[in-house]
């Protein structure tokens, strides 16, 4: 969105910026870093990237990589992406508009600052409120077609009209999930079988 925007602004020229502020220079400043700081904090990977891992989360958590180094992959994405795209469309509306260096320079600061704090930001929230228990619906359709042998649609219909997890586990008295590793899973089901069977005699 914000290499389409500047590449049309770099087509149209200022007659396309006219139309939009009646020709008043002043509104410049402000509709740039408006629109650069829209596109910026539109889309932003590292506000999911912790639920995206959903129930394999357990294997990312024993993998033998630091979790600074973790987080900081999680944040390079995003900063790898928005950051050259900033620098790309603020030389295409610098060019197109007649901007000076230092506006320029200074509306790439500013738009690059923004990704990175959305980046940070968004990494924070998802880790203080996952959702690793979120249904990941094209592993459930493979699954109904691979079992019962019918067609995607069929599968999806399937799926659309079945109640969510939630409604389950709130009619459940006991619950036994197997979203966890091997070991964690046994040992849930050792403690399942001292609870509730009666133990050998």
């Amino acid at each position: 969105m914000m290499l389409g925007g500047a590449a049309v602004l770099a087509i149209k020229g200022p007659s396309l910026f006219a139309s939009f502020t009646g020709g008043s220079a002043k509104l410049l400043p402000a509709v740039l870093a408006g629109f650069l700081g829209f596109c910026a904090v539109m889309v932003d990977p590292s506000a999911c990237s912790i639920s995206l891992e959903g129930s394999t989360f357990y294997q990312l958590r024993a993998m033998p990589v630091r979790t600074r180094d973790l987080l900081g992959a999680k944040l390079l994405l995003p900063v790898s992406l928005g950051v050259p795209v900033c620098a790309v469309s603020c030389l295409l509306a610098g060019a197109a508009l007649r901007l000076g260096p230092a506006f320029a320079l200074a509306l790439f600061a500013a738009g690059s600052a923004l990704i990175c704090w959305t980046a940070v930001f968004g990494l924070i929230v998802n880790l203080h409120l996952p959702r690793l228990d979120w249904i990941n619906e094209t592993v459930v359709i493979k699954q109904s077609m691979a079992r019962d042998g019918i067609d995607q649609t069929r599968a999806r219909a399937r799926l659309q009209s079945q109640p969510d997890n939630d409604f389950y586990r709130r009619r459940c008295d006991v619950l036994l999930e197997n979203d966890c590793c091997l070991e964690e899973f046994q040992a849930r089901v050792r403690a399942f079988c001292a609870k509730y069977l009666p133990a050998d005699k």
